[in-house]
Formats: C-alpha cells, structure tokens, sequence
C-alpha cells in the first residue's frame, strides 16, 4: 500500500473529526471530570454523540 493510500482515510478522518468540535469538548470534559474515577462506559453518552457526528461527516458507520 503507499502512502497516499494510507495519508487519504487518516487524513477523510481528521477532517470529519475537526467538524465534531461540540461534541468533541462534551466529551473531554466529561473525561476530564472523572479521569481519578474511570469506570468502563462513564462518557458512554458523550462519546456516542461524538462518534455519531463523527460518522455522519464521514457518511460512514462502523
């Protein structure tokens, strides 16, 4: 594989992430607030909208 190959999703993934601002800081906070006391599904919420938003500017779910 070259690396155009390889530049083109990491690069389509950044972008979509980049229109995710929102979500993206929801999330750190709440990953912040609870960094001493992590717990398995703790931002469940937070992280699901920013995954969603993630995906619809990918136009891509996985």
């Amino acid at each position: 594989m070259n690396r155009k190959a390889v530049e083109r999703p990491l690069k389509k993934f950044a972008d979509a992430s980049m229109k995710c601002n929102g979500p993206a800081t929801v999330y750190g906070q709440c990953v912040l607030k609870n960094y001493t006391a992590t717990s398995k599904d703790m931002c469940l919420k937070e992280f699901m909208q920013l995954k969603d938003c993630v995906q619809r500017n990918l136009g891509k779910k996985w």
